[in-house]
């Protein structure tokens, strides 16, 4: 990015069943001439080849991330794209800040977006607090943790959200063979989406690996992601982590 002060995303997330993708995607990229006067910037967009686990998220889900330097750029752009009229539904806006700016991407390549439906708030957030620290210690850095999910459109209602950020995938492994992170994850996670061939699109200067990590109420069932440095697309699962039941 131009700068490294941006502290606020927009995640946009399309029911593909009903909502072509690429339809969304082209929009956005439309406008890019207005997100970037916001001083916003698509960080990356990724179509089919996700599916539901359980719960409220739809089959397929596709997402589109896009930095903002604040809350109110992200706002602006909301409230200008008119997304509510172009796409009525199977679309979604979240518009969560974070505490850290999101990292250059030439260093951090790889970026964790997990939503929460979280049961035990209080015993929740204690573990959260620990996570800025585990992620520093195996490489990576915390963006942010926050239950202002700040949702703008779309019927799911997940009460919490973080996001990490990653140079390697062994970092990121590492990180949750951490026992806290793993007893984090497993006891509180509801992340619904399981990505299978997560086919990011890098477009133009946006050159950032994208993943999703996939969470039950039970354990964590693995991640996926998708590597624009190697000649094809390179599915990667983590192992299957048991449950561990938090008190």
């Amino acid at each position: 990015m131009k700068t490294n002060t941006a502290q606020c995303l927009m995640i946009i997330t399309v029911e593909t069943q009903m909502q072509p993708f690429l339809s969304v995607r082209n929009f956005i990229l439309k406008k890019l001439s207005t997100i970037r006067a916001l001083r916003g910037e698509v960080i990356g967009h990724a179509g089919d080849g996700t599916k539901t686990l359980r719960g409220t998220w739809h089959r397929q889900t596709a997402v589109i991330v896009i930095a903002f330097d604040n809350m109110d750029a992200a706002r602006m752009l909301y409230n200008s794209l008119h997304l509510y009229t172009e796409f009525m539904q199977h679309v979604e806006v979240f518009i969560p800040a974070l505490c850290n700016p999101i990292m250059y991407a030439g260093d951090y390549e790889y970026l964790e977006i997990t939503f929460y439906e979280v049961k035990y708030p209080k015993r929740f957030q204690w573990y959260v607090n620990q996570l800025p620290q585990c992620c520093s210690e195996n490489g990576g850095t915390f963006l942010g943790g926050t239950s202002k999910v700040n949702q703008m459109m779309g019927m799911t209602r997940p009460n919490y959200i973080t996001v990490t950020q990653w140079k390697t995938e062994e970092d990121y492994a590492k990180y949750h063979q951490n026992g806290l992170t793993e007893a984090l994850s497993a006891s509180f996670g509801s992340q619904r989406l399981l990505c299978e061939g997560y086919n990011m699109v890098a477009a133009s200067t946006f050159v950032v690996s994208f993943q999703v990590v996939i969470f039950t109420d039970e354990k964590i069932l693995g991640s996926f992601i998708y590597d624009p440095k190697k000649p094809c697309l390179q599915i990667e699962t983590f192992k299957m982590w048991p449950f561990v039941h938090c008190i």
